[in-house]
């Protein structure tokens, strides 16, 4: 299998550690190639960027949480302008409140766990009606998840339920590191 993110070869070794995972870089088109060019049996790929690109028609299977959890803010798209800029008005109505609240949860436990693209971290916030998921995944390059979680709450304890989670991921790390 070809990856070139820590976050997705960590989660694939702990879920199957018999796959041998193959480094891969390059853009979406590029990896995709890769599959048949480097006689891969498969390319993990963020969904939403392979449909972006319009390529959805090659995708074999979307894994479900429980296998990959998901970098923060995957599949969000932002729109960024100069502050006072007259730009702001006119995207604003683009903004969609749900998926703002959704990444800025993902988003503050990312910082609490001092994430970023070089730690194998996958958080994952879902609102649906007035309750929110928050899925997160912190493992190792060889494979070792260290910490696995998935809780729940209302949406309003959202921020109370990131800081629950982050205590166990810390908890769960510190543990590894003393061993």
């Amino acid at each position: 299998m070809g990856t070139s993110s820590m976050r997705r070869r960590a989660q694939l070794l702990a879920f199957r550690p018999d796959l041998r995972i193959m480094p891969l870089r390059g853009n979406v088109d590029t990896r995709v190639k890769k599959l048949t060019e480097d006689d891969l049996d498969a390319v993990i790929l963020a969904y939403a960027g392979v449909k972006r690109m319009g390529l959805a028609g090659h995708v074999r299977e979307i894994l479900p949480f429980d296998v990959m959890v998901p970098a923060c803010g995957q599949g969000a798209i932002g729109i960024e302008t100069r502050s006072g800029d007259d730009a702001a008005s006119l995207v604003g109505p683009l903004n969609h409140k749900a998926s703002e609240f959704e990444v800025g949860i993902e988003r503050v436990f990312q910082a609490g766990v001092g994430g970023g693209c070089s730690v194998p971290l996958g958080v994952n916030a879902s609102l649906s009606g007035g309750r929110i998921t928050l899925r997160a995944a912190y493992g190792t390059e060889t494979g070792a998840i260290i910490f696995k979680d998935v809780r729940e709450s209302e949406r309003s304890e959202a921020a109370v339920l990131a800081e629950g989670l982050l205590d166990g991921l810390r908890r769960a790390r510190d543990a590894s590191l003393s061993q």
